[in-house]
């Protein structure tokens, strides 16, 4: 189960309110953040750690930014799959399909506030927490003009011109802000230097885009023998701003691109899809340019390879497994 400390912070004394948010916040919550994740942004906290090259453990510490960037990423997830009218998520029916969209929404806020509460306690310097508590508060900002982005503007509306750049930002926004900064809160908690701080949250927003890539062509990777999934195409049946569509634009032809938006029409059924994939060679382009930017990626950072291959390795060993 979820750390229940993450939970201690309503100081409640009447057993008849804490009663009843327990029903209605509390205990729904609870099985929510519960559920089987991969648990990615811990990694990102301990790999900034990592990079700072500390010699002084702050187990705790790293553990409580953990919980807070899992608490922020589970509120965009609860609010997200309101905006898409998700069916599912982590392999469970979304929150907002068993408490009400009302519950939902208040309880994705609810996970955003309190890991800013939970960020002004943290047991560190106050210029470390000062830092962190900027960059995170940054970080939500941004995150939301990405999110704007991606829920109101459907991508088969603009000119094929202006689709890289939309999907890009939707996911340097989005993606890889939060990437960005759940390294540099662990390498700012572990004393690195303000300049390397920031360039270090810069190769993660990078890095973040990434594996978003990655994850993007994971998750619509046509294989018989895979259990049907409701999230696999969301994204493209919405007309969600996303790699799918900025490759497409990018590197395809624009036939291409007119016959990918007719394909979507169709989709959960994956045939027409499937043939638009066969027909422009779709996903051998495709692995061999993130193959291309992953290379060009550990190139720029070489002192920084050792920590992010492990991760990129994780996401490439569950596409080939999917």
């Amino acid at each position: 189960m979820f750390n229940d400390n993450f939970f201690n912070e309503l100081n409640i004394s009447s057993p008849t309110i804490e009663h009843h948010l327990s029903l209605s916040l509390l205990n729904p919550l609870r099985e929510f953040l519960d559920r089987p994740k991969k648990q990615i942004r811990s990694q990102l906290v301990s790999v900034g750690f990592a990079i700072s090259r500390s010699e002084h453990p702050e187990t705790d510490v790293i553990k409580q930014i953990s919980e807070i960037l899992e608490s922020i990423h589970s509120a965009s997830l609860i609010v997200d799959d309101v905006q898409d009218e998700s069916l599912e998520r982590r392999g469970q029916p979304s929150f907002h399909r068993l408490h009400g969209t009302a519950t939902a929404i208040n309880s994705g806020n609810w996970l955003y506030f309190l890991a800013i509460k939970r960020l002004r306690e943290l047991a560190i310097a106050s210029r470390q927490k000062n830092a962190i508590i900027h960059k995170t508060l940054d970080t939500l900002f941004e995150g939301h003009i990405g999110q704007a982005l991606d829920i109101g503007v459907p991508i088969v509306k603009v000119p094929r011109s202006e689709i890289p750049e939309i999907c890009y930002s939707t996911m340097n926004s989005k993606t890889g802000a939060l990437t960005g900064l759940a390294i540099y809160c662990g390498a700012v908690t572990g004393g690195i230097d303000d300049s390397r701080a920031e360039y270090v949250f810069n190769v993660g927003r990078e890095f973040g885009i990434l594996l978003q890539m990655i994850d993007d062509i994971k998750n619509i990777k046509l294989n018989a023998n895979r259990a049907q999934n409701s999230k696999r195409f969301e994204d493209l049946k919405n007309l969600r701003p996303g790699f799918i569509w900025a490759f497409t634009a990018e590197y395809l032809d624009a036939s291409a691109l007119l016959a990918l938006k007719s394909s979507v029409e169709s989709l959960p059924d994956t045939k027409a899809f499937a043939d638009w994939s066969e027909k422009y060679d779709f996903f051998e382009k495709v692995l061999g340019h993130i193959q291309m930017r992953k290379l060009r990626f550990l190139k720029k950072c070489p002192d920084l390879t050792e920590y992010f291959t492990p991760i990129i390795s994780q996401l490439e060993e569950a596409y080939e497994t999917t």
